[in-house]
């Protein structure tokens, strides 16, 4: 990425206005095209481990994340809640999906650049500490309580089900237990021996087969 700044940082007033802003000052950068604009928003942000790019709609921030990763090939969208957020499941599951994987990057990654709008960063959001109180970390040879796993889950909004189709789901036949994380493309398979984890697997949500 380097090479994309390389000839900004020979420039003496991009030079001044960086150490600016690494002064926690704003600055103020006057007639840019918008390729321009996310060019300079990269370059000043390069030093910094997670940069926020604020857009007028989810539409723009959508172009964004995908011109981002030109920089960062980890950009990710914080979209804002929609109408439909609370009137329809389908709707609201997905973006709802949407957001909780952007949480999950800037739990997990030491660099990030994050797109979003000023609509979506006036919603408020959980405190981080909740979700990480709802994190339920399995491996394998751990011995697992089936019945608090379910309960867990069931307190955390997932859905209960025979066959675990859509995110946001679980089942539990015996000794195997689905679920489908709602920031995963695909659901995991968790098999016990007894009380213990054996394996977990991801499987196809359409075969149901790994």
């Amino acid at each position: 990425m380097e090479a994309f700044f390389a000839p900004l940082r020979e420039n003496e007033q991009y030079v001044e206005a960086s150490k600016l802003l690494h002064d926690n000052n704003t600055i103020f950068v006057p007639n840019t095209t918008e390729s321009q604009k996310l060019h300079l928003a990269h370059a000043f942000g390069s030093s910094f481990d997670v940069r926020f790019i604020v857009t007028y709609d989810d539409i723009r921030a959508a172009e964004l994340v995908e011109e981002s990763k030109m920089y960062d090939r980890e950009a990710v969208f914080f979209r804002g809640k929609d109408i439909c957020f609370y009137q329809a499941d389908i709707c609201g599951n997905q973006i709802a999906r949407e957001r909780l994987k952007t949480i999950r990057a800037l739990r997990e990654n030491s660099k990030l650049t994050v797109v979003t709008t000023i609509e979506a960063l006036m919603a408020p959001v959980v405190p981080l500490e909740v979700f990480k109180d709802n994190i339920i970390n399995l491996r394998v040879r751990q011995i697992c309580d089936v019945k608090a796993l379910r309960y867990k889950l069931s307190e955390m909004g997932y859905e209960s089900v025979d066959i675990v189709e859509e995110p946001g789901q679980v089942g539990v036949h015996g000794g195997i237990i689905d679920i489908f994380d709602l920031t995963m493309e695909n659901p995991v398979r968790i098999e016990l021996w007894g009380d213990e984890i054996d394996s977990i697997r991801f499987f196809d949500k359409e075969s149901q087969y790994f």
